[in-house]
Parts: structure tokens; C-alpha cells; sequence
């Protein structure tokens, strides 16, 4: 019998320490004569199987695939063939024995009446053809990658959700807690040093930190889940009833606590397949292949910890002679979930409890999809703990059954989290110094979750794949599900996008800050004195009471005495923004729609509205604010030396993956990340017309498009694009060879390049969004481009298209078409280019300095009464009055008039005017 602690772990208990100890409570372990008889009964009956286990066939290898988790990755054949199916995992870095490291694999195989034949199978590029060899490769890419990230995507799932109130999400999450101690103290764990070496096999540390970064990317591949139609295919048989009756039990659990009920199905996945894993890994261990994929056979010792290894090792409560057995265990979190559960509904906890054990507490025949070649199901209930449960097929698919149960990217749209982010988070766990991790694998408790891999118990081997029996389906109602007032309530509040949301916490937690820190100076006495003396002396933080008289007075306050974190004052647009924030802080939070502080017909906040426009224009003749940071655009230079450097390039992963986001800004618009975050495939279509080949944009929902009851008569945005055959840059052509070259044509349409390929070729993974932030620096950074002085960004895309087009003489709705912009807003986007702003400043330079008209001078002498010509100014002429003389001539007839000048050396000078 067991002694349970009062006290029940808790997600936070699992901040991993190098002693075990502090990891988890103890449950000890009363030996007694029954349980020593156990243990030996599965010690022989594992020797037995020592002696009959049986290679693996093509059969084999297809069904455990298809029969695990690694069926999310399978995917049709890339060329289109009837019946055949590839499995492809790139970024794969785990370390196996004798120092090989496994990079990639590549699976094909297909199936037909002849049963299930694997066509090509390649191993870090280089093509394997024993079955043993193949089938262990897969094995361990299972075990200690995929199956493990599992874990690790639902501890980072439950670290984002509902604002990281982890401590909401106990009973959903158990089944991560152990991970945290395998991952740190196992042949498993993440940590690379060498005492992670398992005492048993010499496993080194397999799954490493660069593998979890680099492959955790494969987790995304997962939205073409096969699972799903064998679930469906269960018919009456009892695991079909657990599937449904634990999604129901799980709505509980996210009702009791105020989960937004659209991560149910993301909960709910990762709970039932991850117990459907643990079923399918089980159903191989009687299969002869070595724990080492390059080992070239399979021996008798590696034999033995196959089948064996699990019962002697990694279960120590079945195991008497381990040390540490006989003194404490790892407490087992089943029965903590099983209790959490047992607290809301009694009948749903044993299904649910049972459904993420269940290869332990059912007979593992009864879990297994449609035998191949029988065409009804099974009709035989299974009692767990006196419950019994008998549902059909027609109640699987009921309005509450999940329509696709998928992971992938539909997973991440659920907790709105960026793979990225995930994949280049610190490890989840505490730094730990050698020293204090050697001292923890001294003292470590050996579970079923570490020290090795987990291969677990034999059963019946069904190694064909699932049959999905036809059942005439009823067709579903009209009408979905009642909606309670609470889910109304939580899709009301997703309509704010995500910026305004933190906008207004932000404006509330600064609100806050300056609350605190005014209200403690009251203790200093001689500012005390001071406050006192006003109408009002405490300042507020919870505003639901607050009166508006109140908020008027202190809000004035505010807008003089609240700085930025460093001390300095806000901008005056920054304080506008704190007045609109706290303004939906009353209006959404707590709906108190009489407070609109800058509604100038509202004289209750007439003295804040003074005191904002008074500390607004101080601060601007202060210089505060007036310098105004933008996006500037791209040159037509800057845009030539991208395609010369070959950083835009039509024959490179990467110099596609660049071109498609330029020309996404620049040709149709795109914001600098939301709408590239969001962007989709089957928003470009391809035709031609009579004008030509062309290409057409649809956008969505964007910061100028909501939607809703404001915009029922605005449309999205619709640019349709023509090629231009004469032009090697075209951008319908720069499109249509990305679009080419992507791994599937449909989903995300960022995918992330693959550099190191030879030709274009793009991963499933999409490009994470810290990525797409950076692409523009990026590859203005790969093209030499000199940023100095200038702020590119993102947002420079979209400036350059409007710049362009002003420039070009467009007329301001044609660029409104192309930016999306509905309003005089585009106007700000109206840049003068260099050549303008150098025209203007010389057309507004002084007028320079006008030079004097020249004169004619003819000179005549005694000596031989020639004529000379001599040019010169008036500031070169001296006359000398007394010997001047005005004369007219012939000249005076004409119209001019002479001036006659006799020098005293007898020279005689005429001049003409």
C-alpha cells in the first residue's frame, strides 16, 4: 500500500534542483510477498520473450509510424503517386552511440492489396535498406525526439496560457511534471556534460540543447494528423468513449478555472495522443533491433534490453533489488490527476485518468484500431474501476467532438505562440553547476521516465494499418451548441487586437506605478503636509469606484508628474497614448461608459483637459518630442544593388524568401509584421487576361480592415498585378518561382529557406515572427547597403511603394488602392526624394551676383592712324575732364552717342553708347 502526501505537486514544484528530492513528495513503498511474485512473473515472462522476438518487416516499420505520433508527419508523395506516402524530418540533431549524430531521415513506402512495402528509406543522406537498421533509426528519432518534445511543447504551452497562470492548469499538465526531471538528470537531458551517460546502455545525452532548438521547428509539421481517423473508426469500443468522455471531462477542468475555451482542443490533443503514444511504442518491443541505429546487427544483449530493459530498470516499483526502490519512489501523478478529477465529476475521472494510462490499466489488445480485414468494429465494453462505458460511433461524431484534431500550425494559432520563440527560449530549467548535477545523478531515483529509453511492455503486434470502416454518419444539426454568456463575454474581449490590448495595460500599470509612489510620500511629513491640504490625498488604484471628480483632479496630476522608467518626461504623444489607455481601461475593463475625458462637450474634465494641453505644448517648446521617428524608404539604387548582390534572387532559397517580402511591402502593401504574420497562401492566384499574365492579392482582416458591425461596407484589399514579359525581374515571375519550389500549397506562405541547399527549397517550418521582423535589415545588411543615418525597417516597404508612387504622379486614390489606407492618413507617406529636396533648395537659395555690362573701346594713334578695338570696363577708364570733349560723329545719326576722350599723350579714345 501507498502513504499519500496531503500536499500535491504543483506545476511551480517543478523548477528542477540537482537533488530529486526537492522535486517531487515521496510516496513509500511497503513491500509485501505478492509484490516480489509480480516482479518475477515479469521478469520471466520478458526472458521468454528474449528467445522468440522476430526482426522487423516493412509491415512493422509502416505500423509503428502510423500508430504513434510520428503519423503526424506523414504526408502524400511529393510527385503525386496513388498510394504512396513520405515521412521527411529535417533539422534532426541527436546523438547516438559511437559518436554518430542523426541529422535527417527520409522515409517512402506505399500501400495496396499486396499489403505495405517501404519503397526508400535515407539516413543522414545516405541510403539504408536493413529493416533492423530502419527501424531502430525511427525508433529513436520517436523516443528521444519526437515523444520528448511532446512534453516539452506542453510545458511551453502551459508557461503562455492565461497569462502564465500556470498554477490554473494542474490537472491538464501532470503529465509534463516528470519530463522536467528526465530531461535534467537522464541519459535524456538537455544539459551536455559528460555524466549524462546512462549506467545500463551508455546512452549519451541524446536529446541535446541544439537538438530541442533546432528540431523542436519539426513540431509544426504535425497539422496533417492521420490519428484522427482511427479514432473515428473505434466505433463502440471503450477507448472511444474515453476520447470523447475526456474532452467533456477536460471542459470541466477549463470552465472550473476560467480557461479560454479555445485552448480545450489543444489541451485535450496533447493528453490523448500523447497516451496513444505510449500504446503504439508499446506494441514493437518484441521486435529484435538494436537500441544503437548504426549497430550492423542485432545481439543478444541488445536483444535483452529490448524486451527486457524496461521491467529490470526503468520501472523500479516493480523492481525489488534496485537500492533505492525499497526507500521512496517518484509519487505518481495519475493518482494526483485522478483525485483533482475525482473533486469535479466522479464518472469523468476515472475515463480521463484512464485515457492518459491507459496502456497501463487496460488490456492493450482493446486499444488497437480495426483489425486488417474485418469490416465491423469491435463491440466489446471494458470495465475500468466499475465504470463502464459503451458509446458509438454517432456520438464520436456529436457537435462536441473536436472537427480537426491537429496540431501544427492550427496548435500555435491556439496559444498564440511564434515557433521561434519557443524553439530560441532558454531551457526550462535552472542553471545548475556541475559539481551540484553530479551530486543530484548520485542521488537520482530511477523511474519509468528516465535513465533510459522508455521502451515499454510487450503486447499483440499489429502492424498493419487501421481500416477506417465505413458508418453511414448522421447529419449534424442546424444549429452549433448553446453559447453561454461567458464565451460571448471572451470573444468580445479578442475583437481589441493584441497591440491596444497591451496598450491599455500599460497605460494602467504605469497609472499604477506613479499611484504607488505618490501615495508614499506621505510619509514623508513635510509633503504630507502638503497633500493634505488639497481636496483629494490618496491617489486611487482601483478605479471601479472612483468618482469623476476625483479622476479629473488626480488625472491633471498625472500628466505633470508621470516620467519614464529612467526619469525623463514622456513625449506629448506618449501622453496622449496614457490618456486613450486609461480611457479603455474604464470603457472595456470595467465598463464604465460615462468617463471620456477628452470629449471636449464633458466639462467634468475640463481643468485635466487644460493641464494635458498645458503640459503638451511645455513639453514641445522644451524640444521634448518633436524630433519624429520614421520609417524611411528604399532608393532605386538600393533596390538595384539587392538584385545585383544577388541578395533578391530568383535561383536562391534565400534570395526568393527576400524578394517575396520586399514585393509584398512594395506591390501590394503589407504592413510591416501583422499581415505578413498572418499571410496565407491561397490569398495569390495566378490567370491571365486579355491585358496579359497577372497576379492577384486578397487580403484580410489588417489594421485599416476589422471588419465588424463599423466596416460592414468596406472591402478587403484586392490588387491584382501584371507581369512584365520583358522585364528578367519581374514580379509575378519572382512569385510564381517561390510559390513553385514550397514543400505544400496551401498553409503559412513564409516557409523557411534551406540555405544549404543547392537549389530552392523551403522547409514545412513557416519563418518565425522574430525573423520576419528583421528581414529588411537583413538583407540590406547581405547587400552592402549603408543604414547609417537612415531607419529602415519593415515598415520601409510600404513608405517606398507610396514615395514611388507619388513621385510618379499617381493620384492619391490610386495609392490608397495599393496601401489600404481609407482615409488622408497615405498622405503622411508623401516623402520628397533627394532630387526634390535638391531642386527645392536651390530654387530657394539668395539670387547670386549680377555682373556690370562690358564696354567697346576704339583707340587711334598719330603714328599710323589704325584703328584698335579695346574691351574694357568702366572701373578701367579714367577721364580726364579738362581735355574731354563730347563729340558726335556719324555714330550720333545712328542713334548713339560718342564719347571722344584726347590723352595727354596725344591717344585719342572714342567710345560708343
Amino acid at each position: 500500500m501507498t502513504r499519500t502526501s496531503e500536499i500535491l505537486p504543483r506545476i511551480d514544484d517543478c523548477d528542477c534542483t540537482p537533488s530529486v528530492q526537492h522535486l517531487f513528495r515521496r510516496h513509500y513503498l511497503l513491500q509485501s510477498p505478492m509484490y516480489y511474485i509480480r516482479w518475477l512473473y515479469a521478469v520471466l515472462y520478458s526472458l521468454y520473450l528474449l528467445f522468440v522476438l522476430r526482426a522487423p518487416t516493412d509491415t512493422d516499420i509502416v505500423g509503428y509510424i502510423e500508430n504513434t505520433t510520428m503519423a503526424m508527419l506523414i504526408r502524400p508523395a511529393t510527385d503525386g503517386k496513388s498510394g504512396e506516402y513520405e515521412v521527411t524530418v529535417y533539422d534532426c540533431k541527436l546523438c547516438a552511440s559511437g559518436g554518430h549524430k542523426l541529422k535527417n531521415m527520409s522515409l517512402r513506402y506505399k500501400t495496396g492489396k499486396n499489403g505495405v512495402q517501404v519503397l526508400r528509406f535515407t539516413r543522414n543522406g545516405v541510403e539504408v535498406s536493413d529493416r533492423s537498421q530502419i527501424f531502430s533509426t525511427i525508433y529513436l528519432y520517436h523516443i528521444h525526439s519526437m515523444h520528448t518534445k511532446s512534453h516539452l511543447f506542453s510545458n511551453s504551452l502551459v508557461r503562455h496560457i492565461v497569462d502564465n497562470d500556470v498554477k490554473a492548469l494542474q490537472e491538464s499538465s501532470y503529465t509534463s511534471i516528470p519530463l522536467h526531471y528526465v530531461l535534467l538528470h537522464s541519459s535524456l537531458s538537455v544539459l551536455e556534460w559528460g555524466g549524462n551517460m546512462s549506467r545500463y546502455l551508455g546512452y549519451g545525452d541524446a536529446c541535446i540543447r541544439e537538438s530541442v532548438v533546432e528540431e523542436s521547428r519539426n513540431m509544426s509539421a504535425m497539422e496533417g494528423h492521420q490519428a484522427v481517423h482511427s479514432w473515428k473508426s473505434h466505433g463502440k469500443d471503450s477507448f472511444a468513449g474515453k476520447l470523447l468522455r475526456s474532452r467533456l471531462a477536460l471542459q470541466v477542468v477549463v470552465e472550473r478555472h476560467g480557461i479560454a475555451p479555445k485552448l480545450l482542443d489543444p489541451l485535450f490533443n496533447h493528453t490523448i495522443v500523447h497516451s496513444v503514444d505510449h500504446h503504439g511504442s508499446s506494441e514493437w518491443s518484441r521486435l529484435r533491433f538494436s537500441l544503437h541505429p548504426w549497430d550492423k546487427d542485432c545481439s543478444t544483449y541488445q536483444a535483452f534490453n529490448t524486451s527486457v530493459f524496461r521491467v529490470l530498470i526503468t520501472q523500479p516499483n516493480l523492481n525489488p533489488l534496485a537500492p533505492n526502490t525499497l526507500r521512496s519512489i517518484n509519487k505518481p501523478f495519475y493518482q494526483d490527476l485522478y483525485r483533482e478529477l475525482k473533486n469535479i465529476d466522479p464518472q469523468m475521472a476515472d475515463v480521463v485518468t484512464a485515457s492518459v494510462i491507459i496502456f497501463l490499466l487496460v488490456e492493450p489488445s482493446s486499444l488497437l484500431p480495426v483489425s486488417h480485414g474485418k469490416d465491423t468494429v469491435r463491440e466489446r465494453g471494458v470495465s475500468i474501476m466499475d465504470l463502464n462505458f459503451d458509446l458509438g460511433l454517432d456520438d464520436l461524431l456529436n457537435p462536441v467532438e473536436p472537427e480537426d484534431l491537429s496540431f501544427g500550425n492550427q496548435f500555435f494559432q491556439h496559444v498564440v505562440m511564434d515557433l521561434e520563440v519557443f524553439s530560441s527560449q532558454p531551457d526550462p530549467f535552472a542553471e545548475v553547476p556541475r559539481d551540484q548535477a553530479e551530486s543530484g545523478i548520485k542521488n537520482e531515483t530511477i523511474s519509468e521516465e528516465s535513465s533510459a529509453p522508455p521502451v515499454v511492455t510487450q503486447v499483440k503486434c499489429v502492424s498493419t494499418p487501421p481500416v477506417v470502416t465505413q458508418v453511414k454518419c448522421v447529419k449534424p444539426p442546424r444549429f452549433p451548441a448553446p453559447v453561454s454568456a461567458q464565451d460571448i463575454e471572451d470573444k468580445v474581449k479578442q475583437r481589441v487586437p493584441k497591440k491596444t490590448q497591451a496598450s491599455t495595460r500599460w497605460g494602467k500599470s504605469v497609472w499604477d506605478a506613479w499611484a504607488t509612489h505618490r501615495n508614499q510620500q506621505l510619509h514623508n511629513m513635510d509633503i504630507a503636509l502638503g497633500m493634505l491640504t488639497e481636496q483629494y490625498a490618496v491617489v486611487p488604484t482601483d478605479l471601479s469606484r472612483v468618482s469623476h471628480e476625483e479622476m479629473n483632479f488626480w488625472m491633471a496630476k498625472f500628466m505633470f508628474e508621470v516620467r519614464k522608467l529612467d526619469g525623463t518626461p514622456y513625449p506629448p504623444k506618449s501622453l496622449y497614448l496614457l490618456t486613450t489607455a486609461m480611457l479603455r481601461h474604464f470603457r472595456e475593463d470595467l465598463k464604465r461608459y460615462d468617463f471620456n475625458f477628452l470629449d471636449k462637450r464633458d466639462t467634468r474634465f475640463e481643468e485635466f483637459r487644460k493641464a494635458l494641453d498645458t503640459r503638451m505644448k511645455e513639453l514641445t517648446a522644451m524640444g521634448i518630442g518633436v524630433t519624429k521617428k520614421q520609417a524611411e524608404p528604399l532608393t532605386p539604387d538600393d533596390e538595384s544593388r539587392l538584385w545585383d548582390s544577388n541578395t533578391i534572387s530568383t535561383t536562391t532559397s534565400q534570395g526568393l524568401s527576400y524578394g517575396v517580402f520586399l514585393y509584398n511591402c512594395k506591390v501590394f502593401g503589407l504592413r510591416g509584421m501583422d499581415e505578413h504574420q498572418r499571410l496565407m497562401l491561397d490569398q495569390y492566384r495566378f490567370g491571365t487576361d486579355a491585358q496579359g499574365r497577372y497576379m492577384e492579392y486578397t487580403g484580410r482582416v489588417s489594421k485599416n480592415v476589422q471588419g465588424g458591425l463599423q466596416q460592414r461596407q468596406v472591402d478587403v484589399k484586392r490588387i491584382k498585378q501584371y507581369a512584365s514579359p520583358t522585364n528578367p525581374r519581374c514580379v509575378v515571375n519572382l512569385f510564381e518561382q517561390y510559390t513553385r519550389h514550397l514543400p505544400e500549397k496551401s498553409g503559412r506562405f513564409y516557409r523557411r529557406p534551406l540555405i544549404k541547399s543547392s537549389e530552392p527549397k523551403f522547409s514545412l517550418q513557416p519563418v518565425g515572427v522574430n525573423k520576419l521582423s528583421t528581414y529588411m535589415k537583413s538583407m540590406c545588411t547581405d547587400a552592402g547597403i549603408s543604414m547609417e543615418g537612415r531607419r529602415i525597417t519593415n515598415h520601409s516597404g510600404k513608405v517606398t511603394l507610396a514615395t514611388q508612387m507619388w513621385g510618379d504622379g499617381f493620384d492619391e486614390q490610386t495609392i490608397m488602392a495599393r496601401t489600404g489606407h481609407r482615409s488622408t492618413a497615405v498622405r503622411a507617406y508623401k516623402r520628397p526624394s533627394d532630387a526634390l529636396l535638391m531642386d527645392v533648395s536651390n530654387k530657394l537659395q539668395p539670387p547670386p551676383p549680377k555682373s556690370r555690362p562690358t564696354a567697346t573701346a576704339t583707340t587711334t594713334t598719330d603714328h599710323n592712324n589704325s584703328l584698335s578695338t579695346v574691351t574694357t570696363t568702366a572701373t578701367n577708364v579714367t577721364v580726364s575732364p579738362p581735355r574731354a570733349s563730347a563729340t558726335a560723329t556719324g555714330s550720333s545719326a545712328r542713334g548713339l552717342s560718342r564719347l571722344s576722350i584726347v590723352q595727354p599723350n596725344g591717344i585719342k579714345i572714342f567710345m560708343d553708347f
